[in-house]
């Protein structure tokens, strides 16, 4: 006779409960069939999946004796052990197996709650999904008011859902996600759990409003006296509501005469966003490769290499003619075509599929990288933005992206 016994057993987390039941299985013939274990700070529990396969009798008395001994064991030792057990004999047409999780969703904020939790796996859940596993990745718990407002901004808290399934439709998962995201002011990803979305190697930056806060072009025009001109320009662009060269070149043209000496007291001053720091000084310990593709200026990207540590830089070059800027840039603009192409022609140079490949940025002029890279993150990105990426970081700093590349808080290393 051949039947199934699933066996749950929960106790203090400093008990070795496999242990105690391997000798058990062992003494009644019980074949292990699968297992999952979990711990946190004060408990254990196990979750285990017998087989009992005996010859019997006309009468079934092998199997029965067999099954009553093994489940009068595990009682015992519950008791003893003050473990609270719960034994169940299935069929074994009736087993599902354990599965390897196929879809992934991360919640990340300074603080999670229950209640955000819930939402999420309900708004998932209506959608095809169902999560086997959640666990808590890093951060603190919620308060015991439940309030956010004063959680330090460097907390982060992260929870991980794994499902063996994968939605009917990805693309109404994360629309309805995101919109879920913006009611709970959490970040929220899902991606497919497969061997790339955990090995990327090269990392693609924006500049301007993602590596740092702001937009260079418009902190040049301050200097040159256009800074209301220039910064309508700049929105009109980053929305998409202007083709991002004809928007370059009307900037462009509004700096003429810009002496060259102002450049580096504006690099001076610009601001990292945050968590960029953080984020590179992991990638670089990592061995990933990064770069900067911006629509921006050279000579601030080569700023910004040498203070990060970043491998490429691809932006456009100032010309400059008697210490005054021209109005112009030297070679073609670099557009959004042109990072997208970029991209490629690094990830062939660096001998990797686009698949592992990571970009991010914020703009209109970005999503073509965006929409190409395996991974593609908008970071605190205009609306338009942040409907067609795949990904996005709005709550955040750039370095809760080390958690959607498969890092672990243990992994991530503090500056």
């Amino acid at each position: 006779m051949n039947s199934m016994m699933l066996v749950t057993l929960s106790g203090a987390n400093n008990l070795n409960l496999l242990s105690a039941m391997g000798e058990m299985a062992n003494q009644y013939s019980a074949r292990l069939n699968d297992v999952q274990q979990t711990r946190t700070s004060t408990r254990i529990t196990l979750h285990l999946l017998l087989e009992i396969n005996v010859a019997e009798d006309a009468s079934g008395n092998d199997y029965h004796r067999f099954f009553s001994g093994l489940t009068a064991a595990i009682k015992s030792y519950a008791e003893e052990q003050s473990c609270i057990v719960h034994i169940d004999s299935v069929l074994p047409s009736d087993v599902t197996r354990s599965a390897v999780a196929e879809s992934r969703v991360l919640l990340l904020a300074h603080t999670l709650t229950v209640k955000d939790i819930g939402e999420v796996v309900a708004t998932a859940e209506s959608h095809g999904l169902r999560f086997e596993t959640v666990q808590w990745l890093s951060g603190c718990a919620e308060s015991a008011n439940d309030e956010k407002e004063d959680v330090s901004r460097d907390s982060v808290s992260v929870v991980e859902l794994l499902s063996s399934s994968t939605p009917d439709n990805i693309s109404s998962v994360r629309e309805a996600l995101l919109a879920l995201s913006d009611s709970l002011k959490v970040d929220i990803f899902i991606q497919s759990n497969t061997y790339d979305s955990r090995h990327r190697r090269l990392v693609c930056f924006d500049m301007d409003s993602t590596l740092i806060d702001a937009e260079v072009i418009d902190e040049l025009a301050k200097e040159a006296g256009v800074g209301d001109q220039v910064s309508q320009i700049t929105e009109s662009a980053m929305r998409g509501d202007i083709a991002f060269d004809e928007s370059f070149r009307q900037r462009m043209a509004l700096l003429e005469g810009l002496d060259e000496t102002v450049l580096a007291s504006v690099a001076q001053r610009l601001e990292l966003n945050d968590g960029v720091e953080k984020l590179l000084l992991n990638l670089n310990q990592r061995g990933y490769k990064t770069a900067i593709l911006s629509g921006g200026f050279d000579y601030f990207g080569r700023f910004l290499q040498e203070k990060l540590g970043i491998d490429y830089v691809y932006a456009n070059h100032l010309d400059i003619v008697d210490g005054k800027v021209t109005g112009k840039v030297k070679g073609s603009i670099v557009n959004g075509d042109r990072k997208a192409e970029l991209l490629q022609e690094l990830a062939e140079k660096e001998g990797l599929v686009l698949s592992q490949v990571v970009a991010v940025g914020d703009g209109a002029n970005d999503l073509p990288m965006l929409g190409l890279a395996g991974m593609g993150v908008a970071f605190r990105a205009k609306p338009r933005v942040k409907a067609a990426a795949e990904f996005n970081v709005s709550y955040l700093g750039l370095d809760s992206i080390l958690y959607l590349m498969g890092f672990t808080a243990s992994d991530i290393v503090d500056l």
